[in-house]
């Protein structure tokens, strides 16, 4: 609702609750009415920072790139649930990483893992990348596997923890 002012719709969906259907709305918004949707991908319950599958099946079945990107505010408030939220504070700055294009291709058999690896390395990429352009030192995300790269302080947008907004602007 306190999205709305701005002509964003949302879809409600997560991996654990209610995927499928919001995955069908979302493909419907892309290729019925043109939409652009944003979605957090590592999911409700995370781990922070591990880039799920659903926005690439989704890009896949749509026929449309994924086009990653970042933010970090200078100054913000930092939830202590398990993704690490923030919030940034009133009249902050924040810095906006934006990467290229990425095209999905074939998901079948080992594919669908190496592809989710390597859009995990893109946005964390873009993650340290919008930090250090705010002065925020890096650090292990939490959550993080081990033999992975390490995260950052800033998080790509992580839900609370119960279900994940996917929302997109309004044509009107």
């Amino acid at each position: 609702r306190m999205i709305e002012p701005w002509q964003v719709e949302t879809v409600r969906g997560s991996s654990s609750r209610g995927g499928r259907v919001a995955l069908r709305a979302l493909h419907r918004a892309i290729t019925s009415r043109g939409r652009s949707p944003v979605i957090v991908p590592d999911g409700p319950r995370g781990p922070a920072h591990e880039f799920k599958a659903g926005a690439m099946i989704l890009a896949r079945q749509a026929k449309v790139s994924i086009l990653p990107l970042a933010l970090a505010p200078r100054r913000a408030r930092r939830l202590r649930s398990w993704d690490r939220l923030f919030l940034p504070l009133p009249f902050t700055r924040v810095a906006v990483a934006i990467g290229e294009l990425q095209t999905v291709g074939d998901l079948g058999g080992d594919r669908l893992e190496a592809e989710r690896l390597r859009l995990e390395h893109v946005l964390r990429d873009l993650t340290a990348q919008a930090d250090a352009a705010v002065g925020r030192r890096l650090e292990p995300s939490p959550g993080s596997r081990s033999g992975t790269s390490p995260g950052t302080s800033s998080d790509t947008g992580s839900g609370s923890g119960s279900e994940t907004p996917s929302s997109f602007p309004s044509s009107s």
